[in-house]
């Protein structure tokens, strides 16, 4: 056994060095040359390519993988590079490849869509030609929409945030607060027969997640599962759908659904285009907001520095009844709250995971020095520009709420090359302001109205080994059960919060 493990790894070794182009990417080394990175990517996920950098140091490299090759770029000069080779390097490929893959569309589905042609030469959807990836982009970047959205999906946080006021006698805070952003942005987006508001169809969506990264190989023996929750939540849509759901919907989703039957898709298959769109909207929001509260929570100077700057945003108004209310806009908390905004923004640069991949459609020089092959998948690991000291100092592991607020309070300019939680380029995630807004929205409304204390009696961070490496933010291990108990403040003024300005509905509302 082992001179033939030593004559199959020399045979590998061998391909491995003859097919390299000398011009290409230096190739890392591995004790088992193609098999070596693939189990290492499985059992170490984001944190391989950590791994990776810590020992090579390289500002690219090749990852020699079975049938393909992977191009990890590290260093913000050449992943600004990559964003400029929007004609060779390609988002469009591996998204819509990957949307197929979970959503389980069936073969004469995806040559429907595909033949739709809505997709440039490179392979990547063209932004001005109806499709889904373009429908979503249009309506989140459209700012009458997105305002709607917002509005919508504030509101219903609101409503159920206020079901925390009497004292909880424990909870975890990470499926506490995943189903509250779960109910507000479904609601924004479905409308009034949202099938989330079904308790199966929430549940199905969590057990669905996890086996995502397994449905690339056997999924009917190692995604069983999940597979299963995916068909009732299918069901769940084609029902929606069947019964008229989504002409109460956004407008987001009434175009989805035209542009699917437009595509000749049958009802199934229509529903199954709605599953890329709820991860794409449920995938990562609720985990930032649970992170960036365990560091508010956590850390007494966050927790004073936050609520401070709320209370002084907040507008204080009596009731036509006399009672003393407090109203909060929290359109203003990005710009009146620079504490809260910086905490955010570190939180997501500190537990961000995202890899960002991308097809390479044709040989490219990438900036006149890489030569990068047709076929190839590129691959820019977030994790380790956000933790390069190059980039943000000798603390760069540090954990420093400030960090994106300058001594006046304005905050930090950081380009895309070296802050990325929400990708860049054609890989920016087109619905990253109504993300940010809502979880910011959600914080604010906690922070102000409550006091979390995790059983335990202390604050751990959890760990995030199980974590899924498609995910952008990593979900942890283990959950922490913690106490909401009212503020005192709370107790004597209500508070209200609304997207926009002081209204007469709020007043007797």
């Amino acid at each position: 056994m082992g001179i033939f493990h030593a004559i199959l790894r020399g045979i590998l070794g061998w391909t491995h060095r003859e097919t390299h182009d000398e011009r290409e990417p230096p190739p890392v080394s591995s004790s088992f040359p193609y098999l070596g990175p693939s189990i290492g990517l499985l059992l170490r996920k984001s944190n391989y390519l950590v791994d990776l950098f810590t020992r090579y140091q390289q500002p690219i490299y090749t990852i020699r993988m079975p049938f393909t090759r992977l191009y990890v770029v590290n260093h913000p000069s050449l992943i600004s590079a990559s964003q400029r080779q929007i004609n060779s390097i390609a988002f469009g490929p591996v998204g819509r490849d990957f949307g197929f893959l979970f959503s389980g569309l069936t073969k004469q589905s995806q040559e429907m869509i595909k033949r739709s042609g809505k997709f440039k030469n490179n392979g990547d959807y063209d932004k001005s030609s109806g499709n889904i990836g373009a429908i979503i982009h249009s309506y989140m970047r459209d700012p009458p929409t997105l305002e709607t959205l917002t509005t919508a999906a504030v509101a219903s946080l609101a409503k159920g945030i206020q079901g925390w006021n009497s004292a909880f006698n424990g909870f975890g805070m990470f499926e506490k607060i995943a189903h509250e952003m779960t109910l507000a942005l479904t609601n924004a987006v479905y409308g009034p027969q949202n099938p989330f508001r079904e308790e199966i169809v929430e549940s199905s969506w969590r057990q669905f997640l996890p086996g995502i990264s397994k449905l690339l190989l056997f999924p009917s023996i190692t995604a069983r599962s999940s597979l299963h929750a995916r068909n009732r939540l299918i069901v769940a849509f084609e029902s929606y759908f069947a019964n008229g759901g989504h002409r109460q919907a956004s407008a987001m989703v009434q175009s989805n659904h035209q542009l699917g039957l437009d595509f000749g898709l049958l009802p199934t298959e229509l529903a199954k285009t709605e599953i890329p769109v709820c991860l794409a909207l449920l995938s990562s929001g609720a985990l930032a907001a649970s992170w960036l509260l365990f560091h508010i929570y956590s850390d007494p100077a966050i927790l004073t520095g936050c609520r401070r700057e709320l209370l002084v945003l907040a507008e204080t108004f009596y009731t036509e009844d006399g009672k003393l209310n407090r109203y909060l806009d929290a359109t203003q908390i990005k710009s009146k709250c620079p504490i809260l905004y910086s905490t955010l923004r570190e939180t997501l640069r500190h537990h961000s995971t995202i890899i960002s991949a991308k097809s390479v459609t044709e040989d490219v020089m990438l900036a006149d020095q890489y030569l990068l092959k047709k076929g190839s998948i590129l691959l820019i690991p977030g994790q380790v520009i956000h933790k390069s000291p190059v980039v943000w100092g000798v603390d760069a592991d540090t954990f420093d709420h400030r960090r994106f607020v300058l001594p006046d309070m304005t905050q930090k300019k950081v380009g895309t090359s070296a802050f990325r939680p929400f990708g860049a380029g054609d890989t920016m995630c087109p619905g990253r302001h109504f993300s940010t807004d809502v979880i910011l929205s959600l914080v604010a409304m906690i922070v102000l109205q409550f006091d979390l204390e995790p059983e335990s009696g202390q604050w751990t961070a959890p760990t995030t080994k199980g974590a899924d490496i498609w995910n952008t933010v990593p979900k942890p291990d283990n959950d922490i059960p913690v106490l909401a108990k009212p503020t005192q403040a709370s107790d004597k003024v209500q508070l209200k919060v609304g997207w926009g300005a002081l209204k007469k509905n709020v007043l007797n509302g």
